[in-house]
């Protein structure tokens, strides 16, 4: 082989199309979380949860806790609106809460939380619960946007729902200083 011989230059278009019985193209997805059907037990407890507390956003309080900073009705709704897009409707797909586009980004890190909450997890295995985890942040991460924030909220959640024991153990153990962290945590369950 010729040393001046030049690389192959890796290709940008995406992968092929996957082939179906018959030989008919079939699209490939592009999010492992689209494959996952909406568990609709965890999300009447989300519709409870946004249900119970959404006259913090509809109604006048004199709670300074709750109270809007700007004290204006127009931007209550306008929050209110944003609630129900992006957290108590659930969309057909990931794509479909916009999180590429920065505009607006006050209920979308808790949507995409709730959206990814929401699926059906595999828990056959714990390598399967534990891969389940990584597909569906990675499918968070890989939206764009604010996408740290996005996988922070949403691996938060995520955790409370299968459990420290099925968290994928490489990530746990590659977090920096993950055996101190450990022992803050055991500390504080212990207070409780």
């Amino acid at each position: 082989m010729n040393d001046d011989t030049p690389l192959p230059s890796p290709s940008l278009h995406p992968p092929p199309a996957h082939v179906a019985a018959g030989g008919l193209a079939q699209p490939a997805t592009d999010h492992y979380i689209d494959t996952l059907t909406t568990d609709e037990h965890i999300m009447s407890l989300v519709h409870a949860v946004i249900d119970i507390n959404k006259h913090l956003l509809i109604e006048p309080t004199q709670d300074r806790l709750f109270r809007l900073f700007e004290a204006d009705q127009e931007r209550a709704h306008t929050y209110y609106t944003q609630l129900l897009d992006y957290c108590y409707h659930a969309p057909a797909n990931i794509e479909a809460l916009n999180l590429d586009q920065l505009d607006d980004m006050t209920f979308k890190c808790l949507g995409t939380s709730i959206y990814a909450f929401t699926r059906q997890i595999p828990t056959e295995s714990e390598a399967e619960t534990a891969s389940a985890f990584k597909k569906i942040l990675m499918d968070v991460v890989m939206q764009g946007g604010d996408a740290g924030t996005n996988a922070a909220v949403a691996g938060a959640l995520l955790g409370v729902r299968i459990g420290y024991d099925q968290l994928p153990s490489d990530w746990v153990i590659g977090l920096k200083r993950w055996e101190w962290l450990e022992d803050r945590v055991e500390e504080f369950c212990h207070l409780l």
